[in-house]
C-alpha cells in the first residue's frame, strides 16, 4: 500500500518531471518496478541484499518471503559483503548475516570495507563474524572505527549488540556498569561513552552470567530455598534421596533381610538409576520383607515414589504399599499396590496429596503384602527414591507449632 501511495501520487518528493527515490539505488528500482508488473527477470545477485531492504521498507510481505527463501550459499560472500555498502540495516538482515558472515574472507580488503561501512553495517557483520573470542571480536571492532586517514569514528549505542558481553567476567562487567570501562576501551583501542544504554547492556550481561553459571551448578541455583526435586514428566531422574549423598547429606537403608548381591553395591546404590540387583532374603507372609530409607537432616513433603524391580525376570514385587512415618510415629500409606508388577525401567509414582497435605516425613520404607509374580517373598528393588519438597528437620517441631498454633 504505501508502495502504490508512492508511485501513484503526485510524486510529491520529486522535482519537476523527474522522480528520484529517496531510498535506493536506479537498478533496484528498475528491477522492483519491473516485478510489479509480472517481469519474468531474476533478481541479480548484485541487488539481493539491497532489494531485500526496499522491500521491508515499503512492507512488500511477499517479496521479502521470497527473498528470503532463495538459497545463499553460492553467493554468501557476495551477499556479505553487500550487507556493508547497504544503506539502511532493519532487523530483517540478520538472517542473512548469520548465514553469509561465516564465509566472508577476513583480509585487508574486507577491512577497508568495513572501515568505511555505516556503524549499524559494521555492528551487524562483527556480530556474526565466527569462530572468534569476545577479545577479538572488540578488537575487530576498534580497528573498524579507524578511518584511512587514522581518525577514529567514535563508538556508538549502535555496535552494542555486536559483543556477546556476557562472556566477560562478572567484575569486569560490575566495574563497566559503575562507569568504569577501562578494561573494554584498551580492547576497542578507543574511549566508550558511557550512557544509558552501556550501563544497561552490560547489566543485562551480568544477568544472563548469573543465570548461566545457575544452570551449570544447579544445586546452588536456589541454595536461598529448601531443595524440591519435583516429579519428572519424561525419562525418570534421581530423586532427593541421591541428591542429599551427593550433597553430604546422610540417607540411612535399612532391610528386613539381605540379598548375598547387595554385597557388590556400593552404599548408596539404591539411590542411583543404574544399579541392577539389590533386595531382600527369601522371607513369608508371616515376615513381610520392607526396605526402609530414614534421612537425618532433612524431611521431606512426598509428591511422588520413585521405584524399579531389581533382580532378573523372576521374583517381580507386585503386591505392596509405600509407607512414611516421622521419627518413632505411626506409619501414613502413601501408595497401595495390588496385582501390580513393578517395571524392569525406572518408573515414577504420584502420591495422592490427599493422603499426606502438608506432612513431611523422615522414615519411608516399601513393604510387600504379596507374593511375587513367581510366587517368593523377596523383595527385589533396584530403585527406589522420593520426590517433592524438604525442610530441615532440625527446624520441624518449631514450624508445625507456628502451623499448628495459625490453623
Amino acid at each position: 500500500d504505501m508502495l502504490k501511495v508512492k508511485l501513484a501520487g503526485p510524486f510529491a518528493d520529486a522535482a519537476d518531471r523527474t522522480w528520484a527515490p529517496e531510498v535506493g539505488s536506479a537498478a533496484a528500482w528498475q528491477w522492483l518496478v519491473g516485478w510489479i508488473y509480472g517481469s519474468p527477470e531474476p533478481l541479480p545477485a548484485g541487488l539481493v541484499v539491497e532489494m531485500l531492504v526496499l522491500a521491508d521498507h515499503f512492507q512488500i510481505v511477499a517479496l521479502v518471503d521470497g527473498i528470503k527463501s532463495l538459497s545463499m550459499g553460492p553467493i554468501a560472500d557476495e551477499l556479505a559483503k553487500q550487507l556493508l555498502e547497504v544503506w539502511a540495516c532493519p532487523e530483517v538482515l540478520t538472517g542473512i548475516a548469520a548465514q553469509c558472515v561465516s564465509t566472508a574472507v577476513l583480509d585487508v580488503s574486507l577491512l577497508s570495507r568495513l572501515q568505511t561501512a555505516g556503524l549499524q553495517n559494521v555492528g551487524l557483520f562483527i556480530k556474526f563474524v565466527p569462530m572468534v573470542s569476545e577479545v577479538e571480536r572488540l578488537h575487530l571492532l576498534g580497528a573498524s572505527l579507524r578511518c584511512k586517514d587514522r581518525e577514529r569514528r567514535e563508538f556508538s549505542d549502535c555496535l552494542l549488540d555486536a559483543v556477546k558481553w556476557e562472556l566477560f567476567p562478572a567484575e569486569t562487567l560490575n566495574l563497566g556498569i559503575a562507569g568504569n570501562l577501562d578494561y573494554f576501551e584498551a580492547l576497542l583501542g578507543q574511549p566508550i561513552p558511557s550512557t544509558q544504554a552501556v550501563r544497561q547492556t552490560l547489566l543485562k550481561a551480568l544477568v544472563a552470567r548469573c543465570r548461566s553459571l545457575e544452570h551449570q551448578l544447579p544445586s546452588n541455583a536456589f541454595s536461598h530455598q529448601p531443595v524440591t526435586l519435583v516429579p519428572p514428566s519424561g525419562e525418570p531422574t534421581t530423586g532427593l534421596c541421591w541428591w542429599m549423598v551427593t550433597h553430604g547429606l546422610s540417607v540411612e537403608t535399612f532391610l528386613s533381610s539381605a540379598h548375598v548381591r547387595n554385597h557388590f553395591n556400593g552404599p548408596n546404590a539404591l539411590f542411583s538409576l543404574d544399579s541392577k540387583e539389590f533386595g531382600t532374603n527369601k522371607q513369608s507372609p508371616s515376615q513381610e520383607p520392607w526396605i526402609e530409607l530414614r534421612t537425618r537432616s532433612l524431611q521431606i513433603h512426598p509428591e511422588a515414589i520413585g521405584l524399579r524391580h531389581g533382580w532378573g525376570e523372576s521374583d517381580i514385587c507386585r503386591n505392596f504399599v509405600v509407607e512414611a512415618a516421622v521419627g518413632r510415629g505411626d506409619w501414613t500409606t502413601l501408595l497401595r499396590h495390588t496385582d501390580q508388577p513393578l517395571d524392569k525401567n525406572p518408573q515414577v509414582i504420584r502420591v495422592s496429596q490427599e493422603s499426606v497435605p502438608r506432612k513431611f516425613f523422615n522414615r519411608f520404607r516399601i513393604r510387600m503384602t504379596g507374593p511375587t509374580t513367581t510366587d517368593t517373598w523377596y523383595l527385589m528393588i533396584a530403585w527406589f527414591d522420593i520426590f517433592g519438597q524438604t525442610r530441615s528437620a532440625t527446624l520441624a517441631g518449631l514450624f508445625d507449632t507456628f502451623e499448628s498454633s495459625h490453623l
